[in-house]
């Protein structure tokens, strides 16, 4: 579970993947203030973590509220933003002094500034503001192979996930006649013309949960030639964010060109 990159073409084997990186990550929240940062080589390892994630890691992260745990490089930089850091110069920094300077800043946040943690197999891998708002990722593929299935007779064709964003491809059986000009105006040919959407979502703040609608031409040489519709339709991890929400906007990606592209 600490690989870095995963993919299939199967819809149950991608659900299944999901559900068990579930099962070995959670959320937790502390103060800002409160944390601190070390070099790994000063840290003592505690048994139960892995061989990989002590081999990846470069800095240890420590609250009195939460276990001590390694953080993943992709933890940087939003670790940086709870501490209000920023430029190139900190990577200039000795491993030591980094985590010195990083510790020091969160110390200057507010007594209330709290910060939601995302960890995995004993590594951390977001510190996130307080108010964003979680969204289960079962929960969102899940409500998109209901709804591709069910109401447009769609299909699952990839999935991926690595520590950056979660990503899945589905075929629409929708008629396309109406997005034939959107390749016409490109002065292109095909032989076929399917719709496809595009789902991607993070627990790292790479992403929100996104959707891309595209139309995908088939040239006769074989070759695909994707043009998005609609634009990115986007739901960021705060405010009102829900599957409710997502559920919504899942409608909106296959609206045709008259009504709303």
């Amino acid at each position: 579970m600490d690989q870095s990159f995963f993919e299939t073409k199967d819809p149950q084997d991608y659900m299944e993947f999901l559900k068990e990186r579930d099962l070995h990550s959670e959320w937790e929240e502390t103060a800002v203030k409160e944390l601190t940062v070390e070099e790994k080589s000063v840290f003592s390892p505690k048994a139960g973590i892995s061989e990989q994630a002590m081999r990846e890691a470069v800095f240890i992260v420590k609250s009195p509220q939460l276990p001590v745990s390694y953080l993943r490089n992709i933890a940087v930089s939003s670790l940086l933003e709870r501490a209000r850091l920023g430029g190139s110069a900190l990577s200039d920094l000795s491993h030591t002094d980094f985590a010195m300077f990083v510790t020091a800043c969160l110390a200057t946040a507010k007594t209330n500034e709290t910060t939601k943690i995302r960890f995995q197999d004993g590594k951390v891998s977001a510190f996130m503001a307080s108010t964003y708002k979680i969204i289960d990722q079962v929960d969102i593929f899940a409500e998109t192979e209901k709804q591709i299935r069910s109401q447009f007779s769609g299909e699952f064709v990839k999935g991926a996930w690595n520590h950056s964003v979660t990503l899945a491809d589905y075929s629409v059986a929708l008629p396309v006649s109406d997005y034939e000009d959107i390749f016409k105006e490109k002065g292109l040919s095909f032989t076929d013309i399917v719709m496809t959407m595009t789902v991607m979502t993070s627990e790292s703040g790479y992403s929100g949960v996104n959707i891309y609608p595209s139309v995908v031409g088939i040239m006769p040489d074989g070759r695909r030639f994707k043009v998005p519709i609609l634009g990115e339709i986007a739901m960021p991890h705060k405010g009102k964010a829900s599957i409710g929400e997502f559920r919504s906007n899942l409608s909106l990606a296959f609206q045709g060109p008259s009504e709303g592209a």
